[in-house]
């Protein structure tokens, strides 16, 4: 349990790091408030196993999302922290989500409680429109509200189209 504990925090310190990077060294401008949409292709994710072994509430995913512009170019990137939870045992399965979406511009906060299909689910497999609130963000997108939803495209490519409404 220590060793995977640590290992949790092992992984979200790596992400704080990267959270705090220099945005002037990016070369790319980021989008504004309204509405734009990017492609999402997960880089990494991290499956992290408390309590019981096996999938179980507590368990935790971590990912890091490039988010791509329709051209494939990366204009940010997004951190997600997925924790699983209490679930009926027929049912879907219930999960906490917190995410971060940083531009060159400024950064996007997620947070939502949502279900999955099932269990068995890989997280690179989804295909399910998935729509969750924005609850602020920094810099052009200063308070923002609105929300993020989450399609899969025909080719396969997972779409997020922003909605936003910034400002006080």
């Amino acid at each position: 349990m220590f060793t995977k504990t640590l290992l949790t925090v092992a992984l979200l310190a790596g992400i704080g790091v990267s959270l705090a990077g220099d945005a002037s060294a990016q070369e790319v401008t980021g989008p504004t408030c309204g509405t734009f949409a990017v492609i999402a292709k997960i880089d990494t994710w991290h499956a992290v196993d408390h309590g019981d072994e096996g999938e179980s509430p507590g368990d935790v995913r971590l990912l890091r999302v490039n988010l791509l512009d329709h051209d494939g170019e990366e204009i940010g990137e997004s951190y997600t922290v997925v924790t699983l939870l209490p679930s009926p045992e027929d049912g879907p399965q219930m999960v906490r989500s917190d995410s971060h979406h940083m531009f060159a511009n400024g950064a996007l906060a997620i947070s939502t409680v949502t279900q999955t299909p099932n269990t068995n689910t890989d997280v690179k497999e989804l295909t399910h429109t998935l729509q969750r609130p924005v609850v602020g963000g920094t810099g052009d997108f200063a308070h923002a509200t609105g929300t993020v939803t989450t399609a899969t495209l025909p080719d396969g490519r997972r779409e997020m189209t922003y909605e936003l409404r910034c400002g006080g």
